[in-house]
């Protein structure tokens, strides 16, 4: 992503270094850069995915769960059209549920393993990772308790 970032930063530079941009004034140039046909593939191919997966990342981290349904919205034509047509009808059907949730409780699908630190995680990732810390994942022996690599079977009190 590194590359596909430094490579939309090239593209761009000369617009992005003149002064501070609007969304529209950079959807306006987009659209301009598409009027032609090299500009097209630049843009459709490379620029906005690779915008997309930025803030995809972005509302992760942050856990901005309002701004990952609004990117992965976004992202699904790319699937169909790289032909993930799995991806795309589980990501549907995830929008469709998410859609139906009050707004209280989409507060609760981005965790964070510390309170008031800005990095979350997806609910499942966070479970995976909460599995792996106490040794019940698949790095068994590897974890922060020792009675729990003796095999006792005692888990923490905030695991209960």
């Amino acid at each position: 992503m590194r590359a596909f970032r430094s490579v939309s930063v090239a593209l761009l530079k000369r617009f992005l270094s003149t002064e501070a941009k609007t969304f529209d004034q950079i959807n306006q140039y987009l659209d301009t850069a598409r009027l032609h046909p090299t500009g097209q593939h630049w843009v459709d191919n490379l620029i906005v995915p690779t915008l997309l997966v930025h803030q995809f990342e972005r509302a992760e981290r942050e856990g901005d769960i309002l701004l990952k349904q609004l990117t992965i919205e976004r992202m699904m034509k790319y699937f169909f059209l790289a032909g993930h047509v799995q991806y795309a009808r589980y990501l549907t059907q995830y929008l469709l549920e998410v859609d139906a949730l009050s707004d209280e409780d989409k507060v609760d699908l981005a965790c964070r393993h510390h309170d008031g630190y800005w990095n979350a995680v997806s609910a499942e990732q966070f479970v995976e990772q909460t599995a792996i810390k106490i040794g019940k994942g698949a790095l068994k022996g590897m974890t922060l308790f020792a009675d729990l690599v003796s095999g006792l079977t005692h888990f923490p009190s905030w695991c209960t």
